[in-house]
């Protein structure tokens, strides 16, 4: 992928089995050619708002500079807590992060996605975040793209994100997994 590349970014976060509660968020990064999958887990107490807001950060950390970024999350508030006028006083060490990555972005729309009402890359998010598990669409939804997942652990390195764009968007394989342990081992096959 080339700076100025136009992908679009689906999100989402949950808590289970209630909110607050141990929690996980997924992205589904439709780029031209492949779709990237990414997901990660929060054992301890936390909020929906704060893993989509993870979810958008993750995303957009992989995302090389002058990406052009449409945004699709099913949580307004975190739109309009990124893209509104609202006074936020939560989550604003997560708000402050994105809003750094999307610094060297060109994230030109941010737009609701109802949940939960059959929308295949919205859906995909919501099994990456609920189970941190998921299921590849059917072919014909997927066309000629690649799928790349990513999985983030517990004590995931700092340089994850910039090994991401490394791998993922010099030469993407037709389906790779790469994911740090929590020891920082890389895995890649």
């Amino acid at each position: 992928m080339t700076e100025s590349t136009a992908v679009t970014l689906y999100t989402d976060g949950s808590t289970q089995p209630k909110n607050p509660g141990p929690g996980g968020w997924g992205f589904v990064l439709l780029c031209p050619g492949h779709i990237i999958l990414g997901h990660g887990r929060h054992p301890e107490e936390t909020t929906n708002n704060r893993m989509e807001l993870t979810a958008i950060l993750k995303g957009f950390s992989i995302l090389p500079h002058r990406t052009i970024v449409s945004l699709h999350s099913d949580s307004e508030w975190c739109l309009n807590a990124l893209f509104g006028n609202w006074n936020i006083s939560k989550n604003l060490d997560l708000i402050a992060a994105i809003r750094s990555e999307q610094a060297r972005l060109l994230v030109h729309n941010a737009q609701h996605v109802r949940a939960h009402k059959g929308h295949v890359w919205n859906e995909l998010a919501d099994q990456l975040a609920g189970s941190g598990y998921f299921a590849i669409p059917k072919q014909e939804t997927l066309h000629d793209l690649s799928v790349i997942a990513l999985t983030w652990t517990e004590g995931y390195r700092e340089d994850f994100a910039p090994r991401v764009r490394q791998h993922a968007f010099s030469s993407p394989k037709s389906l790779f997994r790469l994911s740090w342990d929590h020891q920082g081992e890389e895995e890649d096959g």
